[in-house]
């Protein structure tokens, strides 16, 4: 059996560190801080980190076409990997009936394939 060496490479103190999504054509790693509202972006090679706050608690962040999509509190946003541009698509609501079922509204129509994509549960 191969073992491997682990090392801590990025440690802020947050509760909640998760949601990793690996860039395989940059060599970056993106995970999200659900309580401390932000993205982090991790270069393995250099050991920087970029920062995208948000608005709220996030979900999950994805890479799709070059853009960071974000799940936040208010709703998905897509937005550029230098953060200057940032925009709102669309805001999922899930409704969880007494009887277990499941269903979603969406209140942008435009944009729904990035649904399937992107899940977005609301962070009470």
């Amino acid at each position: 059996m191969k073992t491997y060496n682990a090392k801590l490479c990025f440690y802020n103190s947050s509760e909640l560190l998760e949601g990793p999504c690996w860039d395989k054509d940059n060599g970056l790693l993106y995970f999200v801080s659900i309580k401390g509202d932000a993205v982090y972006c991790l270069n393995i090679e250099t050991g920087s980190v970029k920062l995208y706050k948000t608005d709220g608690n996030v979900g999950c962040a994805v890479i799709r076409k070059g853009k960071l999509i974000t799940a936040e509190r208010s709703g998905i946003y897509e937005r550029d990997l230098d953060d200057k541009n940032k925009k709102f698509i669309l805001n999922v609501i899930c409704l969880i009936w007494p009887d277990g079922l499941v269903s979603f509204r969406q209140r942008s129509p435009s944009y729904m394939p990035i649904v399937a994509k992107v899940w977005q549960m609301t962070i009470f």
